[in-house]
């Protein structure tokens, strides 16, 4: 089976690449899915679940510990849609983004799985960073900011290409500031913060404060709270 990676620059609208694969557009001049089932493994798919139950009460998705997709961190959530979407034997899967907001544990739970994947079911990678291509995909589609395919390459060409030295390039540098600007200091603070989801708690009386210069490494667990305890500090939280 030919397992496909397409290599996304910066300038295209991903979501909307997605629903031309979904709608047998995108690819049809390579691979026609018209007939087949297809699953979308992606943050819009998780996005979309949760909002069916906040809707209607729908909840497709839960585990022991956690009843909702919602509940859940989101390393569970990933973990929890790619086990859902396994049992649906889809014929075809696009992957969107595989490795985004997930721990190590997480990152290795997600790769065994595909790989079992592959043996019965077509991949279709989106990706950014060439890094993050599975080593299960054979082909490779690069595509520009005008969602056109530029390329077609075996991986293993375009592994070796994109591992080429690029060539170095001079450029000026512009003068410094005449007057730097006024230190922040600390950058964050954050006095006994607590958050939950519903009547689990997540962070619990949480004191950290971080100074101008300093270099941090959060690690922990799926479940222990990172990602809220992030999208607190930068804002993308109501509980913040």
């Amino acid at each position: 089976m030919n397992h496909i990676g397409i290599y996304l620059s910066n300038a295209v609208n991903k979501d909307s690449i997605i629903d031309d694969i979904l709608s047998n557009v995108f690819l049809r001049k390579y691979i026609d899915l018209s007939a087949l089932h297809g699953e979308l493994y992606s943050t819009l798919t998780i996005n979309r679940i949760i909002d069916e139950e906040l809707r209607h009460d729908w909840f497709p998705i839960s585990t022991q510990e956690n009843p909702s997709l919602l509940s859940m961190s989101s390393g569970q959530q990933r973990k929890a849609l790619l086990t859902y979407l396994m049992a649906q034997k889809p014929q075809y899967m696009v992957l969107d983004d595989i490795y985004s907001s997930v721990d190590k544990e997480t990152q290795q739970f997600i790769i065994d799985n595909l790989n079992q994947l592959a043996t019965s079911t077509l991949l279709i990678q989106l990706f950014y960073r060439k890094q993050d291509v599975l080593p299960c995909i054979h082909t490779i589609y690069m595509v520009d900011g005008e969602h056109e395919i530029t390329k077609e390459q075996p991986l293993e060409q375009f592994i070796k290409l994109q591992n080429a030295i690029p060539h170095l390039q001079h450029i000026t540098l512009p003068h410094l500031f005449s007057e730097p600007n006024p230190a922040i200091n600390p950058l964050i603070q954050l006095n006994s913060v607590s958050a939950s989801y519903g009547d689990k708690p997540v962070l619990n009386n949480i004191s950290w404060t971080i100074q101008t210069g300093e270099f941090w490494q959060l690690t922990g667990p799926i479940g222990s709270g990172k990602s809220t305890l992030l999208s607190m500090i930068i804002g993308d939280n109501p509980r913040g």
